[in-house]
C-alpha cells in the first residue's frame, strides 16, 4: 500500500532513525571543538542520510560520546574508535583488521577524527 511508505517505523538494524543520530550529534557538539564543525559535518554527519552508513555511523558517534569513560585508558578507547571507524568506512566488511591497521588512509582518517572531535591527537592502536 502506498501509505505504508509514510508510516513505516525506522529500521533499528540500520542504526535507528535520523532523529536518533541527531540527538547523538547534539551531544557531541556540546563538547567538540567548534573550529572543526564543518569538517565533522562534511566527513561524518552527512552520511546519516544514507541507510547503509547509518548503523556504523551511529555506533561510531556513540563511542565518541563515551570519551570520558575511557579517558583513563587511551589504548582501549583508541582501539574501540579504530574498530568503529573501520566499520564505518568498510561497510561491506571486506578489509581484514590486520590490513586495516597497515592502511595509511585509515590511519590518517583516525588522526583526523581525533582532531575534529576532540582537538587532540589520538593514539594509534598498534595491535588488536
Amino acid at each position: 500500500m502506498v501509505l505504508d511508505i509514510f508510516f513505516r517505523k525506522p529500521n533499528r538494524r540500520a542504526g535507528g532513525s535520523v532523529e536518533d543520530l541527531d540527538r547523538v550529534i547534539a551531544a557531541i557538539e556540546s563538547f567538540a571543538p567548534r573550529q572543526y564543525k564543518k569538517e565533522r559535518e562534511l566527513y561524518y554527519y552527512n552520511y546519516r542520510m544514507v541507510a547503509a552508513y547509518r548503523g556504523p555511523l551511529m555506533l561510531l558517534l556513540e563511542s565518541l560520546c563515551q570519551e570520558k569513560a575511557f579517558s583513563n585508558d587511551e589504548f582501549a578507547f583508541g582501539r574501540e574508535i579504530f574498530l568503529r571507524l573501520k566499520d564505518f568506512y568498510d561497510v561491506k566488511n571486506t578489509l581484514p583488521e590486520v590490513k586495516a591497521l597497515a592502511d595509511p588512509s585509515l590511519r590518517r582518517k583516525f588522526q583526523d577524527l581525533f582532531r575534529f572531535f576532540f582537538g587532540k591527537k589520538g593514539r594509534w592502536p598498534s595491535e588488536i
